[in-house]
């Protein structure tokens, strides 16, 4: 049977500048995930990321090769 895709009914979006970093913090309720990115200013892209639901946290810190 193929994937279906799911479709979150609920984005909660929090910005918040730390440092010189920008995290973006969002859950999704219907799945109880909880994740949180911080986002260069200057490169725009994801270098950190936090991903959390019952009992899992998962981690990682993204490289970007020049």
């Amino acid at each position: 049977a193929p994937m279906r895709s799911a479709t979150p009914t609920s984005l909660r979006i929090h910005l918040a500048r730390v440092a010189s970093l920008f995290p973006i913090t969002f859950t999704v309720p219907a799945s109880n995930i909880w994740v949180k990115m911080w986002i260069d200013p200057q490169s725009k892209r994801i270098v950190k990321e936090t991903i959390i639901d019952p009992g899992h946290r998962i981690e990682h810190i993204l490289t970007y090769s020049p």
